[in-house]
C-alpha cells in the first residue's frame, strides 16, 4: 500500500467523523423539535431514525478508513467496501442535484466535497495490486 492511499483513508475517515458529528447536532441545529412538529408522528419518527442510520454508516465508514487500511487496500472485500463508500457520497452528491436543485446557497460546495471524497476512496479502490488479486491474475504476467 503506498503512502498517498494512507493519507487518502485518513482524509476520508477524519471527514467521515467530522459529518457523524455534524448529524449528531442537526437535532439543535435544526431544531427537530419544533421543525418536525407539524409532521405526523410516524414520519417524525422515519427522520430521525434514518439520520440515526446515516450516523452509524458514518461511524463505520470512519472507523474502517482510519483502523483497517491495509484490508480495504489489499483484499477484494476492501475494495468492495471502498468502492460501496464511493457510492454513498456519489448518491449524496446526486441528492443534493434532485432535491435543492441549487437552491441553497452551499449546493455546490456539498456537491463538490462529496464528489472529492467519492474520488478519495475511488483512488485506494483501483490500486493494481489489489486489482490483480481480484481478477486472479498478475499483471506483469498478462498480455496486453
Amino acid at each position: 500500500m503506498r503512502r498517498y492511499h494512507r493519507l487518502m483513508l485518513t482524509v476520508g475517515g477524519l471527514v467521515n467523523l467530522g459529518l457523524f458529528a455534524y448529524h449528531a447536532m442537526l437535532w439543535r441545529m435544526l431544531d427537530w423539535k419544533m421543525t418536525l412538529a407539524p409532521l405526523d408522528e410516524q414520519n417524525r419518527i422515519i427522520v430521525q431514525m434514518l439520520n440515526i442510520g446515516v450516523m452509524v454508516m458514518l461511524l463505520l465508514m470512519a472507523h474502517l478508513s482510519l483502523f483497517h487500511k491495509k484490508a480495504l487496500v489489499e483484499t477484494r472485500l476492501g475494495k468492495t467496501v471502498l468502492i460501496w463508500f464511493m457510492l454513498f457520497y456519489l448518491v449524496r452528491a446526486a441528492d443534493e442535484l434532485i432535491f435543492y436543485k441549487f437552491k441553497i446557497v452551499p449546493s455546490g460546495l456539498i456537491i463538490l466535497a462529496c464528489v472529492i471524497v467519492a474520488v478519495i476512496y475511488f483512488i485506494p479502490a483501483i490500486y493494481r495490486r489489489g486489482l490483480s488479486e481480484i481478477s486472479g491474475r498478475s499483471y506483469s504476467s498478462a498480455s496486453m
